[in-house]
């Protein structure tokens, strides 16, 4: 997967339609819902149509300036939020309604699954990808940060996660031991009450039915 992950998820040909289309956008009379759509097929055309996808893997930035890939990701949440009138808060819920409409939080999780093509297993990648996709509707609970700890290393500068550590691991397939690591680390959290909703369990252990 590598780093060329976020450059896949880029295409900036039709960037400099972006103004204009801004330009003549008029949200009158219409739902937050449908205001985010207009807004998010508006940035699949300037950006590629899976500009989105890159927040899933998590890459870091650099620690000076923002790269291009993550500023277009800053604006357009800037965006819906301002023309949406929310927060963050309010965004997860919102992309939640306008991706998936009324529908189970299980059958959103299910949706988002059958994006991959998991008939050979499940790759480290894949469930960071997985996650990802919860975690910008809001339900996966924490697990995208659980999976993090996995690759902790205190002895790291930084002594955060050390991402060069995550990103050999990638590839690897997700086996059940794996999911007992992410499960143990739910229940030292709630041992320690730490925030954690039960979207994490509920995702988990869909997941792991799915990789059997």
């Amino acid at each position: 997967m590598g780093m060329e992950y976020g450059k896949s998820c880029f295409d900036f040909t039709n960037s400099r339609d972006y103004q204009e289309l801004t330009e003549a956008e008029d949200f009158s009379g219409m739902s937050a819902v449908d205001i985010y759509k207009s807004i998010y097929e508006k940035y699949q055309h300037c950006y590629g149509e899976n500009f989105y996808s890159y927040i899933y893997i998590k890459y870091p930035e650099p620690p000076t300036d923002y790269n291009h890939y993550g500023s277009v990701l800053r604006k357009f949440n800037a965006e819906v939020m301002k023309a949406c009138g929310t927060d963050y808060s309010g965004l997860e819920k919102l992309r939640r309604q306008a991706l998936y409409g009324n529908v189970s939080s299980t059958e959103i999780r299910q949706a988002i699954m059958d994006k991959y093509d998991l008939s050979d297993g499940m790759s480290v990648g894949e469930l960071y990808q997985i996650s990802g996709e919860l975690s910008a509707v809001g339900l996966d609970g924490g697990l995208g940060s659980s999976l993090d700890m996995l690759w902790f290393d205190p002895f790291t500068t930084s002594g955060y996660t050390d991402y060069s550590l995550r990103e050999q691991n990638l590839n690897v397939d997700v086996t059940e031991n794996l999911i007992e690591q992410l499960q143990k680390l739910y229940r030292n959290r709630l041992e320690y009450d730490s925030p954690v909703t039960a979207d994490y369990q509920d995702a988990l252990l869909q997941i792991l039915e799915e990789i059997k």
